[in-house]
């Protein structure tokens, strides 16, 4: 059945703690001048390719959400046709959304970045500017520069000496890029977050090298006017023993500072996504888990699949597991290089 529930609704469904999938139908670009805060971002354009992997459980709680145009009752009808059982949408639209005295919020991941600001005022994350970190590598200063983004993005656009090294693989694989404690360790992204995430999982962890985030990443060395390179291909080394030993060290220290709990074992059946997956290739993650809800506080209501045997198949998974990694060893949480997960309770 698909209903239309009222924007105070909505707002209770967001406060309630169930599980819930908001998702906005309309394209990018429109998106991202006014939506609700906790909405994820699904086009219409692109429904079929990219749901089943955010929302894999076909019971979700879903309620769909446009512009008042109608996209909802579209992608409401692909969404039934695929199984999904739970269906509403926000009855006219963000619109109404406004009308009603709730906030709008414009941009583009914007959890994620408040939550990065929040980290550097909380921890008083350090940084540098594109300026200062450019007059460093002209005069020959010890530094490394880890560009915590996925690799796609890293060969499109980088700094100058920029080794990439995915935000959730920092703490495994810092020791073996950088030996010596008198090298300062710079982490740069493309702005601010997942320079500052980056940096301040490496303070938390305890490494002893000065660390900074380089504020504004590679936009802002952009806009410095400093020249960018791509198509680079400078990945990380394979972490060594004695480099794996420090990460599980490091990451065990920080679940006692925060007191963490760890996951043992994944609860639940096999979510939709991955039967049909294993089904296509018998040897692609036979042992996925279920689902996981460790916080009600941003998109990480979106189904995770998190693997035993190999790393995420999609881009999505990735880019998913690589924030869920980074964001939660910055505030004293740890996604381990064993895959196991630990969140604060």
């Amino acid at each position: 059945m698909f209903r239309a529930v009222s924007p105070a609704t909505v707002k209770s469904m967001l406060a309630d703690g169930a599980e819930l999938a908001l998702i906005d139908v309309r394209e990018e670009l429109i998106f991202s001048k006014s939506h609700l805060l906790w909405a994820r971002n699904v086009p219409l354009s692109r429904i079929e390719l990219r749901f089943a992997r955010l929302v894999p459980r076909l019971t979700t709680r879903i309620v769909l959400c446009d512009g008042g145009d109608c996209l909802v009752k579209r992608a409401a009808a692909i969404l039934a046709s695929a199984g999904y059982t739970d269906l509403s949408y926000l009855d006219g639209g963000v619109a109404a959304w406004e009308r009603a005295g709730f906030v709008l919020f414009s941009g583009v991941h914007v959890p994620s970045k408040a939550f990065g600001e929040f980290v550097e005022h909380d921890s008083r994350t350090p940084s540098i500017s594109a300026v200062e970190l450019n007059a460093m590598l002209r005069n020959g200063a010890d530094l490394k520069v880890l560009d915590s983004r996925p690799f796609g993005e890293y060969t499109r656009i980088s700094i100058p000496t920029a080794i990439n090294v995915p935000g959730a693989e920092l703490v495994l694989r810092v020791r073996d890029i950088v030996p010596l404690q008198s090298t300062t360790i710079v982490v740069n992204c493309a702005g601010r977050t997942r320079s500052i995430i980056g940096a301040q999982s490496l303070i938390n962890a305890g490494i002893t090298n000065k660390v900074v985030a380089l504020r504004n990443g590679t936009m802002g060395w952009h806009l410095a006017g400093f020249t960018c390179e791509s198509r680079k291909s400078d990945r990380a080394p394979n972490f060594s023993e004695k480099g794996l030993a420090w990460a599980k060290s490091a990451a065990k220290a920080v679940a006692g500072k925060f007191d963490v709990g760890r996951v043992d074992r994944w609860v639940g059946a096999k979510c939709s996504f991955c039967r049909k997956q294993a089904m296509k290739a018998a040897s692609l993650h036979t042992n996925c888990c279920a689902s996981l809800q460790p916080t009600r506080a941003s998109t990480l209501r979106s189904y995770l699949h998190c693997l035993n045997k190999r790393p995420p198949q999609s881009s999505i998974c990735q880019q998913v597991h690589i924030t869920v990694g980074a964001i939660f060893l910055a505030r004293g949480l740890q996604y381990g290089a064993d895959s196991t997960l630990l969140w604060k309770r």
